[in-house]
């Protein structure tokens, strides 16, 4: 979809752009961002998977628990990146599907707006998957039982969200080897497939959590 089509202030646009680099997507974010703040549109929901895979570190991140060095993760195809968005630190890979929030939102609803948006996801995972799922804002996240299942992080200064939400498909899980994720060195990641015990891909995700958040703001 390009997202210039559609010149409506009113409506959130659905952006699917396949696999994309951490740089690339940062700056179809900001783009987006710009436009949300001048009136050009009513935000954006950018769906992607990243590749090459990438370690962010969030405002509140600690350097140490990237457990690697920063040469060593290279080598095994991980960039190191700084993130606007809250939380420690987090893995990008193949695999995951990437959902980024472009949206207006209010400082004193900031609670609400996450919970709302968590809610979505966790309702068409609930939905799609039957699996058992929910967001914990104390440990930003989606989780089943004691597993971790996606990544939760955002900047929402300026009255306009960025950043969003990091779930995990089929990836590898290897980049979380190379970290504590989210500064917690005793959690355990999990992926759908290895919770549904089936193959599923980025693409089955995205189309699914895609159609569901269009007909949501469509309502």
């Amino acid at each position: 979809m390009n997202p210039d089509r559609n010149p409506s202030t009113s409506s959130i646009n659905i952006i699917i752009t396949g696999t994309l680099d951490y740089d690339t997507a940062l700056a179809l974010q900001t783009r987006e961002r710009e436009r949300l703040i001048q009136k050009k549109s009513g935000g954006a929901v950018i769906f992607l998977e990243h590749d090459p895979g990438v370690i962010t570190l969030g405002r509140r991140a600690s350097r140490g628990n990237i457990l690697l060095a920063e040469d060593e993760l290279e080598k095994k195809g991980y960039q190191i990146r700084f993130a606007s968005r809250g939380g420690d630190v987090t893995v990008h890979e193949k695999g995951q599907m990437v959902a980024y929030f472009i949206l207006p939102v209010q400082s004193k609803k900031a609670g609400f707006f996450i919970d709302s948006l968590m809610g979505m996801v966790t309702d068409s995972i609930i939905g799609h998957w039957g699996l058992k799922v929910w967001f914990d804002r104390s440990r930003p996240g989606i989780w089943i039982d004691d597993r971790k299942l996606a990544s939760v992080g955002f900047d929402l200064t300026g009255q306009a969200s960025m950043h969003g939400l990091a779930l995990n498909v089929c990836n590898s899980l290897d980049g979380f080897r190379y970290i504590n994720p989210c500064g917690l060195s005793s959690v355990s990641m999990t992926t759908l497939e290895r919770e549904l015990g089936r193959k599923i891909d980025v693409a089955e995700a995205i189309r699914l959590l895609s159609d569901d958040f269009r007909r949501n703001f469509e309502t």
